[in-house]
C-alpha cells in the first residue's frame, strides 16, 4: 500500500516539474503541423489563382488555351494539401523536438503560425 502512495507522489512531482516542457513540446509540434498544412493549402490556392489568370488571358485572346482546369477537384486538392502538410509538419516538428529539446516551444510555434498567416 505504501508503494502506491510513493508512486503516486513521485508521478505528481514529475508532472509538476515537467508539465510546461511537455505542454510546450506538444503544442509546438501541433503548431508546426497546422502551420505547414496552412502553408501547403495556400500554395495550392496561389497556383489556382495564377491558372485562373492564365485562363482569363486565353478568353481575351492573349493565349491559345482557355481552360486548363484551375478549379477542378479543388476541394480534394486543398484537403490533400492541408493533411499532407500537417502530417509532414508534425513528423518534422517531432524530429526537431527530439534532436533539439530546448528549441521547440509554444511561443515559437505561435510566431511561426502568425508569420505564415501574414
Amino acid at each position: 500500500m505504501n508503494f502506491f502512495k510513493i508512486g503516486k507522489e513521485k508521478t505528481i512531482d514529475f508532472l509538476k516539474n515537467y508539465h510546461s516542457d511537455i505542454k510546450d513540446r506538444a503544442l509546438g509540434i501541433v503548431g508546426k503541423s497546422i502551420g505547414e498544412g496552412l502553408e501547403e493549402t495556400a500554395e495550392e490556392l496561389n497556383t489556382d489563382l495564377w491558372k485562373s489568370l492564365y485562363e482569363l488571358a486565353g478568353k481575351f485572346g492573349y493565349v491559345s488555351q482557355t481552360d486548363i482546369g484551375a478549379w477542378d477537384n479543388s476541394k480534394e486538392r486543398y484537403l490533400m494539401s492541408f493533411f499532407g502538410g500537417a502530417i509532414g509538419g508534425g513528423i518534422f516538428g517531432g524530429i526537431e523536438a527530439i534532436k533539439n529539446p530546448k528549441t521547440v516551444s509554444d511561443k515559437d510555434s505561435k510566431n511561426a503560425l502568425l508569420t505564415i498567416i501574414r
